[in-house]
């Protein structure tokens, strides 16, 4: 009753990958939230500074642009199911390792086996997903796939900082994670064979296709601000707590945690109820973004900023995937997987660059003038929505008239 009230659509047909997908994207997304969690910890007992820290970091995000780049190559090789089930794979290895680690030098293979797990799984399950439910609704799936990525993340804040406080080992809790990414990966291979036939391969001219297109230039800037915005809240919001607001420990984890718990339900909420399209889904969101992170800068309650954080989080959680499944829908003329593939290559740069610059800013101006940041990032994506929805009416005339 309750379901049919808030008119929740309950036939979604979920298959064996698609429950790999969810476990996967959450072992992915535990994976990348543990290494800064327990840096300084690793740091203190391999004898190694916050730069050569910092370089770990800089060396998963380089060699995961270059496994993103190639795993095309996997995929009209092996298929996507293959290519996802390796990448999960081999973040379970690269976590093993770093786990085994006795010194600084071993944590670099390790690193580099995640960064590679880490890009073949974020270029392809997108696509998976997709073409498992061309049939039905797929950005209502891709969105309940990609909520489990801050589920992910929350689970693994709060779980490892309980665990940590303890005091637990760092060591144990990258063998646990290892051992969890293990199942999904295991079953990537076992389901593949079965749906193979209903995923698409990839050519090498269909990879660079899509850049011809002017709306496809638009989706990839939105996305470019979308990672940046997102990541300017799960980078810069505990130093903000700390430095400006003169929060403990416990306020600055709460503050992830609440926005990653928002962005779950947001993804999730858009996955369960009736589907809106999604160029109204990514207005409405990175209106509601715009508006209410303009409150950051003039906060001075810890309390009033979770609330704040947690409406951020719902409002942020649907931006990414809708962006995709927008692209997708809109450019069917083009292969998805070579659509899939090449978006995250110029979003998660947009992370990295969106947090420095909020940094810089802050460092000369103060962290609460930085995150206007996020403001701008958010009134260009309502901007450049708009601009498309525009190009791709003006696409659809022309094909009509010839």
């Amino acid at each position: 009753m309750l379901m049919k009230r808030f008119n929740i659509n309950t036939g979604l047909h979920f298959s064996r990958l698609d429950y790999a997908s969810c476990m996967g994207y959450a072992g992915y997304a535990g994976g990348s939230a543990i290494i800064p969690m327990i840096l300084l910890l690793m740091a203190e007992e391999l004898h190694f500074g916050l730069t050569s820290g910092g370089l770990l970091h800089l060396l998963r995000s380089l060699v995961m642009i270059a496994a993103m780049s190639v795993s095309w190559l996997l995929a009209a090789r092996f298929g996507k199911a293959g290519t996802v089930g390796t990448g999960i794979l081999l973040i379970s290895g690269g976590l093993f390792v770093c786990s085994m680690a006795g010194d600084y030098r071993m944590l670099l293979p390790a690193i580099i086996l995640v960064g590679i797990g880490n890009g073949f799984f974020e270029s392809i399950v997108t696509g998976l997903v997709q073409d498992l439910h061309r049939e039905e609704s797929p950005g209502r799936y891709i969105n309940i796939v990609h909520s489990f990525w801050p589920l992910g993340v929350l689970l693994t804040v709060t779980g490892a900082g309980i665990y940590l406080e303890s005091g637990g080992k760092w060591r144990i809790l990258l063998i646990v994670l290892a051992l969890f990414c293990i199942l999904p990966g295991v079953m990537f291979f076992h389901s593949g064979r079965l749906r193979e036939s209903q995923v698409s391969h990839l050519k090498c001219r269909e990879l660079f296709s899509p850049l011809k297109d002017r709306r496809f230039l638009l989706v990839l800037m939105m996305l470019f601000l979308a990672g940046g915005s997102e990541h300017c809240f799960t980078f810069w919001i505990p130093s903000f707590i700390e430095l400006e607001l003169d929060g403990g420990s416990a306020a600055c984890g709460s503050g992830v945690a609440l926005f990653a718990a928002g962005m779950f339900a947001g993804r999730l909420a858009c996955g369960l109820f009736r589907q809106l399209k999604p160029e109204v889904i990514i207005t409405g969101c990175a209106s509601i973004c715009a508006l209410f992170s303009l409150l950051i800068p003039e906060i001075t309650s810890g309390f009033f900023l979770q609330m704040i954080l947690l409406l951020l989080g719902i409002a942020t959680g649907p931006l990414w995937p809708g962006l995709q499944y927008c692209c997708a829908s809109m450019l069917r003329q083009f292969n998805t997987t070579a659509l899939y593939i090449v978006m995250p290559l110029f979003g998660i740069p947009g992370c990295g660059f969106c947090a420095w610059l909020l940094g810089m800013i802050g460092q000369y101006a103060g962290l609460r003038t930085g995150f206007y940041i996020v403001f701008f990032c958010n009134l260009l994506i309502v901007l450049l929505i708009r601009l498309l929805i525009r190009l791709d009416r003006n696409h659809n005339k022309s094909n009509d008239l010839t």
